[in-house]
């Protein structure tokens, strides 16, 4: 994929599938869900986020790891369902090792309907996404990029530390 600029502030990440088994494994069309969250930090933030789309760029999972690596983001933000979540996971984990201070968010399905059960699972991710998360993942960047708003309040975002799980329900609905 061809971006812009050699560095973008957000990469949101729809991953490839490790096996493809059916012609929706690999679609002809872009994931919609980090497009929603793209645009939506564009009209917001005046974010520009990198998107890399694994499934319709038709990458391996290292190949969308050292994309996002090459762009040296301060946030990672990862979409989904349950049968790509352990490569969700591993992808965050590839790229924290190459990136320690990236901040890793978590959204999609199946961080929605699991969300204690994804904190304990997989502590890669340093915050999910609980329902809708155009206005949460607006929030949090503003608040990892400027400092502006504390992540400790934003409706929508969980996190786990210590043991211990934070619950701020699910995500405020865009108007």
């Amino acid at each position: 994929m061809a971006f812009k600029k050699k560095q973008y502030d957000m990469v949101l990440i729809e991953p490839p599938n490790k096996h493809v088994i059916e012609r929706y494994d690999q679609p002809s069309y872009p994931a919609i869900g980090v497009a929603y969250i793209g645009n939506y930090l564009e009209k917001s933030l005046d974010i520009i986020p990198a998107i890399i789309d694994g499934k319709l760029g038709r990458l391996t999972i290292q190949e969308t790891i050292e994309e996002a690596i090459a762009l040296k983001p301060k946030i990672i933000g990862i979409s989904a369902m349950t049968h790509i979540v352990k490569t969700a996971a591993h992808i965050s984990f590839e790229i924290k090792k190459a990136l320690p201070d990236v901040v890793t968010i978590l959204g999609g399905f199946h961080a929605t309907f699991l969300p204690e059960q994804t904190i304990r699972e997989f502590p890669t991710f340093d915050y999910i996404s609980v329902g809708e998360g155009e206005v949460a993942w607006s929030k949090l960047a503003d608040s990892i990029l400027n400092k502006k708003v504390s992540p400790q309040n934003i409706k929508g975002i969980w996190w786990g530390r210590n043991g211990k799980i934070t619950n701020m329900g699910r995500g405020e609905i865009p108007v």
